[in-house]
């Protein structure tokens, strides 16, 4: 049942036990569409076709909001056509999205991937986000634990963010700047590309580690640090060819 692809997958969801399980929707091929949040509520593992060119555009698109929840993009593409977020994970543990490709339209205040609480005490840890290509948001990448706990222990494995040219594009945002700090995340092989202004801009960020990153072509800084961003460690940094 349900009028559209997100309104099948959340069928789906909704039909297995509390305990959750598997959804493979590898079924959904070629060109769908979703109107309505598609939200991960139980411990389930959504399957997505290889195929699929999914276009969605509720605030967010996709929303986990149970630990071990994961998504298993297999390639898969998303438009994102909405004002807000395409993919949020907040307050919540041992989640992962993977190898997803997801691609907005340049408009401000959109972001790619959105990791922190939307609200409360409960901090975001211990979160897997893996070979994901981000493009045309406003923020491609952002950590905000501002209305949270912080966001902590989470694992960045070989994402891009990259052609977020709407004014003030950013490849890579860490905040906040004050308090409930981005905290002892690991970034692994991740790249900033031909962002309109900062590659990365962290601004509230503590112990972190940056293993072969990289920095290239953005309008503004490769690296922009400000705030209480203390202790981070980096090691085989790239940054090239970057306005400041």
């Amino acid at each position: 049942p349900g009028a559209d692809a997100g309104a099948k997958i959340a069928a789906a969801i909704a039909d297995l036990p509390s305990t959750g399980g598997t959804v493979d929707a590898r079924g959904l091929e070629g060109a769908q569409t979703a109107t309505a949040t598609i939200t991960l509520n139980k411990a389930v593992k959504l399957i997505l076709s290889p195929t699929l060119s999914l276009t969605a555009s509720a605030n967010p698109a996709f929303d986990i909001t149970t630990n071990l929840a994961s998504i298993e993009g297999n390639g898969a593409t998303i438009s994102y056509t909405g004002t807000g977020t395409a993919i949020r994970v907040g307050g919540v543990s041992y989640t992962a999205v993977r190898h997803l490709r997801v691609i907005g339209h340049n408009t401000a205040s959109t972001i790619g991937l959105l990791v922190g609480s939307t609200g409360g005490v409960t901090t975001t840890t211990y979160n897997k986000f893996e070979e994901l290509r981000l493009s045309s948001f406003a923020v491609g990448v952002k950590l905000d634990g501002t209305t949270g706990s912080g966001t902590y222990t989470n694992s960045f494995i070989e994402i891009i963010s990259r052609d977020n040219t709407v004014t003030g594009g950013i490849g890579f945002q860490l905040i906040p700047t004050t308090s409930n700090f981005a905290n002892a995340n690991t970034f692994v092989g991740c790249s900033a590309e031909a962002n309109n202004s900062d590659g990365w801009k962290i601004s509230g960020a503590n112990g972190n580690s940056f293993l072969s990153v990289r920095s290239e072509l953005n309008g503004g800084y490769g690296w922009n640090f400000s705030g209480a961003a203390t202790n981070n460690t980096f090691q085989g940094v790239w940054g090239e060819t970057n306005t400041s």
